[in-house]
């Protein structure tokens, strides 16, 4: 379905975009404050802004005149690709800023101010919100994205085919 060389291309841009949402994520990481939990929404914001770039330089790849198609397809793909290494990268920072978290019993670093209905697990809520925001929040934020800037970035629409 993809070449190779455009899954290449697809994902360089998924790490630009990944690295750069995941910073706000360490952050929080770090901290590990409930109350902290818009570094995580700045984080996808940060995405939607990067994939938006990323977009724009892919149309100019094919001379402006990307199809509506190629552009979801391509938009979609980084966004799949950029929520697996956000997710690899949240991961990775848990490992370093939360010892004990892959041994028996609660983590020396938990979340701290956790609401009464917060899910718990052995670092009160930490894991849930990451990787439910890694997943659902850059997923949403992606495909939007992929979605507006697939049919703003495109001049002429009639008559489009999907060549991929």
């Amino acid at each position: 379905m993809f070449k190779r060389s455009s899954l290449l291309l697809y994902f360089n841009h998924s790490i630009f975009c990944a690295i750069l949402a995941s910073i706000p994520m360490i952050i929080y990481v770090r901290e590990a404050k409930f109350s902290e939990t818009w570094l995580l929404f700045l984080g996808d914001g940060l995405f939607l802004f990067s994939l938006f770039i990323s977009l724009i330089f892919l149309s100019k790849k094919v001379a402006d005149n990307a199809s509506t198609g190629y552009m979801l397809m391509a938009g979609h793909a980084v966004t799949v690709m950029s929520v697996i290494i956000i997710c690899i990268i949240a991961f990775i920072a848990l490992l370093i800023y939360v010892p004990g978290l892959l041994h028996v019993g609660t983590t020396y670093k938990t979340l701290k101010q956790v609401p009464a209905n917060m899910v718990e697990d052995k670092t009160h809520g930490l894991l849930f919100i990451l990787f439910v925001n890694a997943v659902i929040g850059t997923f949403s934020a992606g495909s939007f994205t992929s979605i507006i800037t697939a049919y703003t970035i495109k001049r002429e629409q009639r008559g489009d085919k999907a060549e991929i």
